[in-house]
């Protein structure tokens, strides 16, 4: 049976960069699924799809019926205070304008709350550790109730991280985890010589000051210390052996 590339697409972790470098040069138009949430997920046949476009977390392919394939994860982690931060300002700039009709689903929420009361909020916590934690989790990430399973949460991520998913990339890292992602499904790979922030106006981790940085990281506490788990142990990876190391 074939393997099937499953990107956990997690928001503002270059996925799309991912996209647009290794998985559209490598896989057909024809051949790449869209879902318009789970619902339509349930319901569809995904016989002869190659790829499914989208943000779904980890475990989506038990939901997929018709599958002609091994299911096979990779991700892309990224530091979680710039992933917080990029991802808060990303919305303020996704409203209705003239010849671009799409608005973020969550714009009017960041038009209502400042970069910490948006993340004191609990379905925007730790966004990276839920989506490796599962479907379960990601569903439930509304739920104040669940704050008392965080040690268990962190623990299922970190698990899926190390044996579950097959390869993972980090943002700081990314033109060697293309390559790696490339090693993982022997795709070609056109590298990018630099890349630049797509939101230039936002600010930077460096420029918030000492006690948002707090805050911040006590919102997304189980992120930080999953991306502290990936960091350590990225180096680890066979395919980075492979890569760089066995090939010096």
């Amino acid at each position: 049976m074939d393997e099937l590339p499953f990107f956990t697409h997690i928001p503002k972790t270059a996925g799309t960069a991912v996209r647009k470098k290794l998985l559209y040069p490598n896989i057909p138009v024809d051949k790449r699924g869209e879902s318009q949430g789970f619902r339509h997920l349930l319901t569809t046949n995904w016989s002869g799809c190659e790829w499914l476009e989208g943000h779904f977390p980890y475990g989506v392919h038990r939901y997929m019926r018709g599958l002609d394939g091994t299911p096979v994860y990779f991700t892309m982690l990224r530091d979680p205070i710039e992933r917080a931060i990029s991802y808060y300002y990303f919305i303020h700039t996704c409203s209705t304008k003239p010849g671009d009709p799409y608005e973020h689903p969550l714009y009017s929420e960041v038009q209502k709350y400042d970069l910490l009361a948006f993340y004191a909020q609990p379905q925007h916590k730790n966004i990276q550790t839920r989506f490796l934690g599962g479907c379960l989790w990601h569903r439930l990430r509304n739920s104040r109730l669940l704050a008392p399973l965080d040690g268990w949460l962190l623990e299922t991520a970190k698990d899926h991280l190390r044996r579950r998913y097959a390869c993972y990339g980090l943002v700081d890292q990314f033109n060697q985890s293309l390559q790696m992602f490339a090693e993982l499904f022997n795709w070609s790979v056109d590298l990018p010589e630099k890349r630049v922030k797509s939101n230039p106006e936002r600010p930077t981790k460096s420029e918030l000051s000492t006690s948002t940085l707090v805050t911040l990281r006590e919102h997304m506490h189980l992120d930080v210390e999953l991306y502290r788990y990936a960091v350590e142990h990225f180096g680890e990876q066979d395919v980075f052996n492979t890569l760089f190391v066995e090939n010096k």
